[in-house]
């Protein structure tokens, strides 16, 4: 693992050190669409010095080479937080590490599973509807029965997809909310049947 960049922001009151992992740590998305399409990890090491900013954080996560936003991967599974570095030392660290890397490498295995699955087309219209809007359900179906390849794992990109890059917000607030519907939307997937 090696330091990628240091982040100094909010008025100096907030560090965020990236560190990615080795080129041996990235996992191959066996029967994905896009040639040597790839899952890389890595961790944040968020240090405030502001108490009022929140809570420092170690987020561990998973980034899809093609679309490094690191957004396609729920939260749920990929950040503990806590009150200041006094309280970590260097083996809980590792330890709690450990322990959440692990669900995310089960994630890139779900990933790989999906890319070899083609949904029931109706249970995709249903699913599609039923969680985005209207204008954004046609776009999205139109897009996705006009792709070369149909499975889970392509639908999934599509739709966070959209949300991440061709949702236009006004404010920050609007921002935030776009998070939320991401996260809610891509957790359901793990949840829904498809098949």
């Amino acid at each position: 693992m090696s330091l990628e960049k240091v982040t100094v922001c909010k008025q100096k009151s907030v560090t965020i050190f990236n560190y990615k992992f080795g080129e041996s740590k990235n996992r191959v998305v066996d029967g994905s669409s896009e040639v040597n399409d790839r899952i890389r990890f890595g961790m944040d090491m968020i240090n405030i010095f502001d108490s009022a900013k929140g809570s420092g954080r170690f987020r561990a996560y998973a980034d899809r080479l093609s679309c490094l936003n690191g957004s396609t991967i729920p939260t749920s599974i990929s950040t503990f937080y806590f009150s200041s570095f006094k309280s970590f030392n260097k083996d809980s660290v590792k330890n709690e590490l450990s322990k959440r890397i692990v669900p995310i490498c089960n994630t890139a295995e779900i990933w790989s599973k999906w890319a070899k699955i083609i949904p029931d087309r109706v249970k995709v219209g249903e699913f599609i509807s039923g969680n985005l809007g209207k204008g954004a359900s046609k776009l999205v179906l139109e897009k996705y029965d006009n792709s070369k390849n149909r499975t889970i794992w392509d639908l999934y990109n599509l739709v966070t997809f959209y949300i991440t890059h061709e949702v236009k917000y006004s404010n920050v607030n609007d921002v935030r909310m776009r998070q939320y519907d991401l996260e809610r939307t891509a957790n359901k997937f793990y949840t829904e049947s498809l098949i």
